[in-house]
């Protein structure tokens, strides 16, 4: 116990630490108490912080905290009568249940009720935002910013009181801004928030339904299937299950899980088969699980509390513009170190040189940097928000920015993901529906018996759930089931009915590796009411009924027998054929095509390897999203390889790939047996793969990750999660609620407009482009101020500039300006030059040595105009003055030639000047017009009046400088174009 502070006790309690329950009700217990103001509990510490009225005791709190303790201890399911968390993957899911009090039935709708209330939200905590105060002492928190503050200390010990305060106001202002543009960024990002769960199907009181995930409790039973996992779950049972756990492990592919418990107990997370993680999104096959743990007590629980008191890392962006300001510091420190040798050597005072060289490295310094990268990603983030793009993450935006290849999912990507059954083979005998299921005149010669057991099967296996409302019919699930349920109503058939004549019992979802659902049925007996009179058909044991539906391939595999007008005949290799054929001519007109069996048999259940009855083939049409022929063509204009993935057939993938202009089509297991180096030689070619699965997307994405290009993916479904991950950049398509997608991905397109790829892209360009810009008009215009104090120096002229000039010129040029070139509107071309190199730094050696010659002809500008000053006013404050205005216009005006790397200020393929470039530039203008013409501050700044014709050689040092390096740039720019301009010199 810890007292010190009256009102206020600290309590160090044994069983907290590591338990989020208890911390829980520690909290919410206490906090009724009257005489409490406030309490703070931490699991990670394991203390007990309460406030309370000085009326109280320590003792008093003590006894207070003990007895909800104590309570608390005994709620928790977590305390097992005081003995440790079971190890749940040891013991067997019938002993799980007994611990967890609960049953195979699930809990009781009182009982989970009951739970909630006690033991809290099933939901994780947020990290802590920055306070205030914390956002602004980081801005203080630089190399530049430390430079800067030593040259305060030593402009106060050397007598420079003024110009320690100028020194300070240039921190305070870059660190406001930095504030400022920060505070902006946390709340951009806190407000896109996170995707939203789903809700969670459960087992209660013996009944499944669907209950919000922040409801589920301990000892829930959780139906499992395809879909996000919301709580740490001990399966019980499952068939085929495969759970996707890379956002967790680092595993890539789907691992198997088994209801089975290990024998070892200390197995690494990864291995432990009978455990789901919450996160973690299964991606094939059923079960049911029980809930083990649910918010901050699941495995991603505690290691979100971990995170929660660690730091955001830095974009690499920022991390380059940081590692690029230190350097500068490092270098200008140098530098001025020798005007500082340089000026003893010149004969002047050690004093005097201490001001100047500490106002030099103020003025030198790029403080700015840092407030330009994070100012620039933020307002990234903003304008694709505007588009109804969500950027999750903040180094997203510079990623977009550096895309090579984009690799799309066609079905809810490339298509709508609205499907309908447009041809039906049944029987050996074709059906086309356009618009409206066809009158009966028009079903003749079809085979009218298999397309009504065709038309069956695709509603009994089938996920999509039936919900009537009045007289029509409503379908949630997937638009391939719902297209099966649509036309079994079109075809005048009461699925309700169906499905209640035929209960199920078992259903297998497709997997991996077995590509086709199986659902088994029991026909329901008729009842006396419905029997005219008793008969033996009435009484006879129901009938078991199997139905089979997916890969015309692998159910013709299976297939021994097929449907002919109602008589089972055995399947020829004719008939094969013929159904092979019919199958390759479906596919080839851009359809995804289904096949449907069946087996029946009398009692028991249908085994799981009975011989199946062919019946037919769907053929489903998707039809592609409006606009997206335009993307991939503008993708590959940007130098953007564009790769489409799906798991329809050769043919299917081959006709819409024709469509959108694709070429080669390869199908995805011919890569099961390729090594590394024939995967890089078949991405290499193939802008198509079919028949691809979940893990076949991930090998895609990787391979060509080792290749070196970054690699965006754009993906719908629960399918794509995986790859959403694994790549550089994933993009969902968020309009058609798909949590689990949105989740995995860094980028969520809100409106499904494919369009919005392209305008993600152009943005992350720009904002890279812009960076470049700022940084390179930055360093030319700091390093001019080095050497025209080098120069002045070196040709025996005195000081061009005093101390307090060179710490206005850092205000007026440095920040505002490279902030407008920062949020510049993208140029014309950017869309029509290729991607960066992966490991492309910001500013090469070419950038480099562009800057570097800018920043001398600025300086010549500025030297030229000092020098006639000097030469007809001697040294002095009028010559001074010449040098000051020009510099600092010089340098202003540079502003319009940095705008464009390629295009000239007067070039009409160019974009005319932002706002901001206008705006800053103007307002700097005038606020060096004032210290200029304004006696007070002229004055202040230690300036002299000037002539007309002073006035006009300093224009001239200034605008002649703007124009030699817009002649260098166009010089620069044919050599880049020839190839000839790569590397330093």
């Amino acid at each position: 116990m810890h007292a010190v502070v009256r009102g206020r006790t600290r309590l160090h309690v044994r069983g907290l630490k590591g338990s989020m329950e208890l911390e829980s009700v520690l909290e919410r217990g206490l906090s009724r108490a009257a005489f409490i103001e406030r309490v703070s509990a931490s699991a990670l510490t394991g203390n007990v912080l309460v406030v309370h009225g000085v009326e109280r005791s320590a003792e008093e709190i003590r006894a207070e905290v003990e007895v909800f303790v104590s309570l608390g201890l005994a709620a928790l399911p977590d305390a097992f009568d005081g003995a440790a968390v079971p190890d749940w993957h040891v013991l067997t899911a019938d002993e799980s249940l007994d611990r967890l009090g609960s049953s195979r039935a699930g809990l009781t709708v009182a009982e989970a009720e009951h739970r909630l209330r006690a033991h809290g939200a099933n939901v994780t905590l947020r990290s802590k935002a920055r306070s205030r105060i914390g956002i602004f002492l980081e801005q203080l928190r630089s190399m530049p910013n430390a430079l800067l503050t030593a040259s305060a200390l030593l402009s106060v010990a050397t007598g420079g009181a003024a110009d320690a305060v100028l020194i300070a106001g240039v921190i305070l202002t870059n660190a406001c801004i930095g504030y400022v543009t920060e505070r902006r960024a946390d709340k951009t990002v806190d407000g896109l928030g996170e995707a939203g769960r789903g809700p969670s199907e459960v087992l209660r009181d013996g009944k499944p339904m669907l209950v919000p995930s922040e409801q589920l409790v301990r000892g829930d039973i959780l139906v499992l299937r395809a879909g996000q996992v919301n709580a740490d779950v001990r399966m019980v049972e499952g068939e085929r299950l495969t759970v996707d756990e890379s956002m967790l492990t680092g595993e890539s592919l789907p691992v198997q899980k088994s209801a089975l418990p290990l024998g070892v107990r200390s197995v690494p997370m990864a291995d432990r088969q009978n455990l789901l993680f919450r996160g973690t999104v299964v991606t094939g096959g059923t079960g049911l699980g029980t809930v083990v743990a649910t918010g901050s007590n699941t495995e991603i629980g505690k290691i979100q509390q971990l995170a929660g008191s660690a730091s955001a890392p830095e974009t690499p962006l920022q991390r380059q513009m940081r590692e690029l300001g230190d350097t500068t510091v490092l270098v200008s420190s140098l530098v001025c170190g020798g005007v500082f040798a340089l000026g003893l050597w010149r004969g002047y005072g050690v004093l005097q040189m201490m001001k100047m060289a500490a106002s030099l490295v103020v003025a030198a310094v790029p403080e700015g940097l840092p407030t330009v990268a994070i100012t620039t990603l933020s307002l990234g983030m903003r304008n694709m928000l505007s588009q109804r793009a969500v950027i999750r993450k903040l180094e997203a935006v510079e990623t977009l920015g550096a895309t090579q290849v984009v690799c799309l999912d066609k079905t809810g990507t490339i298509t709508l993901n609205q499907m309908s059954v447009v041809a039906i083979y049944a029987g050996m005998t074709s059906l086309r529906i356009e618009g409206e299921f066809p009158p009966d005149e028009a079903l003749a010669g079809v085979d009218l018996v298999a397309l009504a057991r065709l038309t069956q099967l695709g509603v009994l296996c089938n996920e999509s759930k039936i919900l009537r409302e009045g007289e029509a019919y409503r379908f949630q699930g997937s638009a391939t089931e719902n297209a099966l349920l649509y036309l079994a109503v079109d075809a005048g058939i009461d699925v309700s009915q169906v499905r209640e004549q035929h209960r199920c019992v078992r259903m297998e979802l497709r997997t991996e590796d077995r590509h086709y659902t199986v659902s088994e049925h029991v026909e329901e007996p008729l009842t006396m009411s419905e029997c005219s009179e008793p008969s033996v058909e009435s009484r006879r044991s129901p009938r078991r009924l199997l139905a089979v539906k997916g890969s015309p391939e692998q159910v013709l595999r299976r297939s021994t027998h097929w449907l002919d007008h109602g008589k089972v005949r055995p399947l020829t290799d004719d008939v094969r054929q013929r159904i092979e054929q019919q199958n390759y001519e479906l596919a080839r007109g851009a359809l995804r095509v289904l096949a449907f069996a069946f087996a029946e048999c009398e009692g028991g259940p249908v085994g799981a390897e009975a011989t199946l009855v062919w019946v037919g083939l769907a053929g489903l049409r998707d039809p592609p999203r409006p606009g997206v022929d335009a993307v991939v063509s503008t993708l590959r204009k940007a130098g953007i390889r564009t790769v489409m993935m799906t798991g329809d057939q050769a043919p299917t993938a081959e006709a819409i790939g024709r469509e959108l202009g694709f070429g080669v089509v390869v199908d995805a297991r011919r890569m099961e047996d390729l090594d590394a180096q024939a995967m890089r030689e078949l991405l290499a070619d193939a802008p198509v793969f079919a028949r691809v699965s979940p893990s076949d997307k991930l090998r895609i994405i990787q391979a060509i990750q080792r290749s070196g290009l970054v690699v965006a993916m754009v993906g719908d479904g629960i399918n794509d999660s995986p790859a959403l991950k694994t790549a550089d950049i994933g993009i969902a398509m968020g309009g058609q609620d798909t949590p689990v997608a949105c989740e995995a991905a860094d980028v969520v397109l809100m409106d499904d407009n494919p369009a919005s790829i392209v305008a993600a892209i152009r943005q992350g360009r720009t904002i890279r482009g812009n960076l470049r810009k700022a940084v390179r008009y930055l360093l030319s215009t700091n390093l001019s101020e080095i050497w025209v104090m080098l120069g002045a120096m070196a040709a025996n002229w005195g000081q061009p500039l005093n101390p307090i000039q060179l710490l206005w010129i850092n205000l007026v040029t440095d920040v505002f300006p490279d902030l407008a070139l920062a949020l510049e509107p993208p140029e014309p071309a950017v869309m029509s030059r290729p991607p960066p190199p992966r490991d492309e730094r910001l500013l090469d050696g070419g950038d480099m040595k562009r800057t570097v010659l800018e920043s001398l002809v600025i300086t010549a500008g500025a030297l030229a105009t000092y020098g006639y000053g000097v030469r007809k006013h001697g040294q002095g404050t009028r010559a001074s003055s010449m040098a000051f205005l020009g510099l600092t216009s010089a340098q202003l005006l540079h502003t319009f030639s940095a705008r464009s790397e390629n295009h000239g200020v007067f070039s009409m393929t160019g974009t005319r000047a932002g706002k901001y470039v206008w705006g800053t530039v103007g307002a700097s203008l005038g606020a060096q017009a004032l210290a200029a013409f304004w006696p007070r501050l002229r004055r202040l700044l230690g300036g002299a009046p000037l002539g007309l014709l002073d006035l006009a050689v300093t224009a001239g040092g200034a605008i002649v400088p703007l124009m030699i390096n817009e002649t260098m740039k166009a010089r620069f720019t044919r050599q880049e174009r020839n190839g000839r301009f790569n590397e330093w010199g």
